[in-house]
């Protein structure tokens, strides 16, 4: 690379990309570029070999990937009650609550909702997503990377140059912050047609510039232009362009940003990673039906070829006169046919052929594709067949779940990344502000955060009546001062008066770090680390088992028999357990009930303490 610049590198990485393809084994070539341009050929309905056949005649598009996707999106989906922060000790149990609902205000703000969409998405269609992380100080800029504009290595993603390519419009390139204003100028005079990486034209209005982001590992001496740099390599982000042809002496180079970067800003992300090992991009629901897909339309173009022949009126005869005429076409015309005599004109027997076993090799690919991609009738929303149990039908449908509780978990372990690599380091670095947030908590956080709400409210407003007493004390000698026993009912009632206003809320809040002793949200929860946890979302168990789950969860906890039992440790376990394994209730649920009781009896102590030392409170 010495002796070489980041246009040539863009420039030949780019032409290996899109035409040659690495070779897995021996009877395995594979082309990222190609698979990615045929997946999405078929999630729109469109032939990879064009849209007629030789004869001219429409090729049906009989869609069976786009269902397929669907499923996978749904069965892995994630929202953002999902992401929960739990306390690394149980003194910051609190703090976790709190950690979680900042972290929920940040989503909030962000459409985060909206990018856990399009990442799901992606992952479903393609297998794999790219996401982009960018820490721009103000804000924190992510997004889906489209597979159409990037070009990476087929084998091995993070350690070779990762090149995104993009266009601008004059304006927008014109007030971008941050890019070298001369070289821009300059390219503003070189206006061009938004192209695809095989060169061909996305439209014919030539009003863009073509730019390449780069990221990638290379010799410091390409930011800095020295040659005793050759030898250190360094990440670094390179925003660049070229315009003219190929040759190395007809094009110019313009290079708009340089510069050293800490880490990679691209997270590659899989469903279920390649079963090879030897791509970089997994295999989503539309790459696995490449090929019944392919079947699919095969069998229904020859049904619609029959059907289609079967519908005309051919005529025969053995009359030179109708040589070199359509016969067909002049009868629908209108036209009088005039032929010799004794030479009949007869109906060619062109009734359709055996379409019954075209529809069977039809179904049979189809069937085929809900077994390779997992997606059974019953996770479709088709109906029962009759006579089919449900229980039997429910164990099909979990069976075919076993592998989406996979994808789910890769899942997870990905958007765990996201946040302890980018987010959670964002977040906190925002986090020293006084700003009010707002959160819609389940029950357990409220009665852990009111708890804490409401003393530290009360005790302001009672500590600021008491010194209000001091200076009037002062100023009128007829004023007593409150006794102890008028200050603890003073707190029971306002205490009591603060809980009837956060009930009005519901399971809305408002907080401000000065809520709970702090002066900003970064002192409310210092020293506390953010490990996060991805809860398993409801929505994909199936209703009638967490309800009959849930039922005899109710009988067991009502019943004084068996609730003696959860008592010991042994019934402890193994009902944790229960609960666990069926996934009616998550593990971090249950530690947040518990720790919930604990407050409660903490609280339940002090009051009997203050009862104690206070006989006038129990009256």
């Amino acid at each position: 690379m010495e002796n070489t610049s980041i246009h040539k590198i863009v420039q030949d990485l780019e032409n290996k990309y899109v035409y040659t393809p690495s070779q897995i084994s021996q009877f395995v070539d594979y082309s990222q570029y190609e698979n990615i341009n045929r997946i999405e050929a078929y999630i729109n309905d469109k032939h990879t070999s064009g849209d007629k056949d030789a004869l001219g005649r429409d090729k049906p598009f009989y869609n069976i990937t786009t269902s397929a996707r669907n499923i996978w999106y749904r069965a892995t989906k994630r929202r953002l009650n999902d992401i929960k922060i739990r306390a690394d000790k149980e003194s910051n149990v609190l703090a976790s609550s709190l950690a979680t609902i900042l972290l929920s205000d940040w989503f909030k703000k962000t459409y985060f909702e909206t990018f856990l969409t399009k990442w799901g998405m992606t992952l479903a269609t393609y297998g794999s997503a790219i996401t982009k992380f960018i820490d721009k100080g103000s804000e924190l800029d992510y997004s889906v990377v489209k597979w159409n504009t990037v070009i990476s290595d087929n084998l091995d993603f993070y350690n070779n140059p990762i090149i995104e390519k993009f266009y601008m419009s004059p304006g927008e390139l014109a007030t971008k912050k941050g890019y070298d204003k001369d070289q821009v100028n300059e390219l503003l005079e070189n206006l061009t047609i938004r192209k695809n990486l095989n060169k061909t034209n996305v439209d014919t209005k030539a009003d863009f510039v073509e730019l390449y982001e780069v990221h990638g590992i290379f010799p410091l001496s390409m930011i800095t232009g020295k040659e005793k740099d050759d030898d250190n390599y360094v990440h670094q982000m390179h925003v660049i362009s070229y315009v003219g042809s190929d040759s190395k002496n007809d094009y110019k180079e313009f290079t708009l940003v340089k510069g050293r970067e800490d880490k990679c800003p691209y997270i590659l992300t899989n469903l279920l990673p390649d079963p090879t090992g030897q791509r970089a991009m997994g295999k989503g629901a539309v790459e696995l039906l490449f090929d019944t897909q392919w079947m699919t339309n095969h069998s229904q173009k020859l049904i619609k070829d029959q059907l289609d022949l079967a519908s005309k009126l051919i005529y025969q005869t053995a009359d030179e006169s109708f040589i070199g005429r359509n016969a067909t076409s002049e009868i629908e015309n209108g036209d009088i046919l005039v032929h010799a005599a004794n030479m009949p004109l007869t109906q060619v027997n062109n009734n359709s052929h055996d379409i019954t076993s075209l529809q069977n090799l039809s179904m049979d690919w189809k069937n085929l594709s809900t077994d390779i991609s997992s997606t059974p009738d019953a996770m479709r929303g088709g109906d029962i067949k009759s006579g089919t149990a449900y229980r039997t039908q429910q164990l099909a449908v979990n069976e075919s779940s076993s592998l989406f509780d996979e994808m789910s978990y890769n899942k997870d372990i990905a958007l765990k990344e996201m946040l302890r690599e980018f987010i959670i380091p964002y977040v906190k670095k925002k986090m020293d502000s006084t700003e009010e947030v707002s959160a819609i908590l389940d029950n357990n956080d409220i009665k852990k955060i009111d708890a804490k709400f409401v003393k530290n409210t009360v005790n302001r407003e009672v500590n600021q009546k008491l010194i209000d007493q001091v200076f009037e004390a002062a100023q009128n000698p007829d004023a007593q001062m409150p006794t102890p026993e008028e200050q603890a009912q003073l707190t029971q009632e306002g205490e009591q008066s603060m809980q009837q206003q956060l009930s009005e809320l519901g399971n809305q809040r408002f907080f401000k770090p000065g809520d709970l002793d702090s002066a900003t949200w970064k002192e409310s929860i210092n020293d506390f680390e953010w490990e996060v946890v991805i809860d398993t979302p409801s929505d994909q168990k199936d209703v009638n088992l967490v309800m009959e789950t849930l039922t005899n969860v109710l009988n067991t906890i009502t019943d004084p028999t068996r609730a003696a039992a959860l008592n010991t440790p042994m019934g402890k376990m193994l009902f944790n357990k229960i609960i666990s394994m069926t996934g009616a209730i998550s593990p971090l649920e249950i530690a947040d009930i518990q720790a919930t009781q604990d407050i409660a009896t903490q609280q339940q102590t002090m009051q009997a303490e203050q009862q104690i030392t206070n006989p006038q409170m129990a009256t």
